[in-house]
């Protein structure tokens, strides 16, 4: 079924997988109040937000995020994800694991072990030389017959255009079908720098680029019945001190790598609550 899950990438690339759910809707057109609440069976897992501030935050995050910028990529891409067609049942496709970030640390490893099950993996990068040469890397590890493949685009989280051109590539691709799409490509506690579009870096990489690409690849999750993952860390935990609904982009306050990354990490956690509500409903 359509699952979404949240990974919190810990050190020594320790991992904990933490289901999502129980968003409340602000009335606010622009607003979403995420509430991050689990079952019992995995409480601890999001707790790292404290409820008190999850509650707070009316203004949050997804029309928030969507600046001008990615309001009109998104709005640009309707017509032509609209049109993205179902294949025929009698088809053959392949089920791909698109991992973003996939050419280094949390991704590679990711990426090597689904090739090494035997499963199709897509690694998506930044540019077309670093996807071939971690299709290259995986194949030496583990075989030529590992079925490790990059599209003839990359994937530049920076710039939402290329994020756009990566995922309508994608769904120009009638042989695939979207098993998984794990957003872990991102950056930590690097100096204040600017998107293509002008925002603060962390929070474009980490969280708007992934934004727009799972958005635009919502219709082949839905056809193939697929699941996202979005990495996060537990440094998600300084995202209640460091997000500030009205200065996203460290336009105006003094900026702080390690809170500008942390609240990319807590962006992570209330994206994945919100998209799981959304598309709980899809299967």
């Amino acid at each position: 079924s359509f699952s979404v899950s949240c990974v919190h990438a810990r050190p020594r690339h320790a991992v904990k997988v933490a289901s999502t759910r129980d968003v409340t809707r602000s009335s606010n057109a622009r607003a979403i109040l995420v509430r991050a609440t689990t079952s019992s069976s995995s409480s601890d897992a999001l707790n790292v937000l404290s409820r008190s501030r999850r509650d707070v935050l009316r203004d949050a995050l997804l029309l928030s995020t969507l600046g001008a910028s990615l309001a009109s990529s998104s709005a640009a891409m309707a017509e032509e994800t609209t049109e993205f067609a179902l294949e025929s049942a009698a088809a053959a496709k392949t089920r791909v694991t698109l991992i973003t970030g996939a050419n280094s640390g949390v991704g590679y490893t990711a990426a090597k072990q689904i090739a090494a099950q035997g499963k199709t993996v897509l690694v998506a990068c930044r540019t077309t030389e670093k996807g071939k040469q971690a299709v290259r890397e995986i194949k030496a590890e583990l075989g030529e017959s590992a079925d490790a493949r990059a599209l003839d685009v990359g994937l530049e989280l920076t710039d939402l255009r290329s994020v756009r051109e990566y995922a309508l590539a994608f769904l120009d691709r009638s042989d695939l079908e979207l098993d998984a799409l794990v957003l872990n490509a991102g950056i930590m506690a690097a100096p204040l720098e600017r998107t293509a579009q002008g925002h603060e870096l962390h929070f474009g990489i980490n969280h708007l680029g992934h934004f727009l690409l799972a958005d635009a690849l919502t219709p082949a999750l839905r056809a193939s019945r697929g699941r996202v993952v979005s990495v996060s860390s537990l440094l998600c935990m300084i995202g209640e001190l460091a997000l500030d609904l009205d200065d996203l982009d460290w336009n105006t306050r003094a900026y702080d790598k390690w809170y500008a990354y942390g609240a990319s990490k807590a962006q992570n956690v209330l994206f994945a609550d919100e998209f799981a509500r959304r598309e709980g409903a899809n299967g």
